[in-house]
């Protein structure tokens, strides 16, 4: 896989996520992940270069190693109290999201550039 791309979600489903290493070792452009999403398992970015992801405020869970050994620059989380402690370990990017958000709090414990999203 390479270039932009939208990944579409089983609405009929009760439960809408991406599956871990759905996307093992892809070349994508940015990704914004659907709205109505709900969580992103375990590795589910393992492997994967992108330069940017967009997490809707819809995702709910953020499963262990998700960003694992990603190239990406930059990841956007929409949902304010998202929690990320464990989730991003080896993420060296930058992370926006919105004002005394948990990913702001994350940026600033573990020493990475925050872009605040209007």
């Amino acid at each position: 896989l390479e270039g932009d791309h939208q990944y579409g979600v089983d609405h009929r489903k009760e439960e809408q996520h991406i599956s871990g290493e759905m996307l093992y070792m892809a070349r994508l452009g940015s990704v914004i992940i659907p709205v109505g999403t709900d969580s992103l398992q375990n590795g589910a970015f393992n492997m994967v270069t992108v330069p940017e992801v967009t997490i809707p405020a819809s995702v709910k869970s953020i499963g262990e190693e998700t960003f694992l050994n990603t190239d990406c620059s930059k990841i956007t989380v929409l949902n304010p109290e998202l929690e990320l402690e464990g989730k991003l370990d080896s993420f060296e990017g930058t992370i926006a999201g919105y004002r005394g958000s948990t990913a702001e709090k994350y940026a600033e414990n573990h020493g990475l550039e925050f872009q605040i999203t209007e």
